[in-house]
């Protein structure tokens, strides 16, 4: 099994919690309020058991793509908590 990474950005925190049905509907009629729950922020345990708030999950510890400019490597992930969407 891969190794997880975990990353956060505020911005994009704020951006999935901020999302409302319309401006969602303006790009994606389907379903707005669980893909709004898919991309909220999510509690991760890291190996030693600390949960930890992640926005984003990789397999890779080097982020690709920083959409929101302001990601935050947060280290190694290993089980999915909850969701706070």
């Amino acid at each position: 099994m891969s190794k997880l990474y975990g990353w956060y950005s505020a911005k994009e925190a704020a951006h999935w919690t901020k999302l409302d049905k319309y401006e969602y509907a303006s790009f994606n009629t389907d379903c707005f309020e669980q893909k709004i729950a898919d991309q909220a922020p999510v509690i991760y345990t890291t190996p030693d058991g600390t949960e930890i708030c992640v926005t984003e999950v990789t397999t890779t510890p080097e982020m690709k793509v920083d959409m929101f400019g302001d990601f935050v490597f947060l280290g190694e992930v290993v089980k999915f908590v909850r969701s706070l969407g």
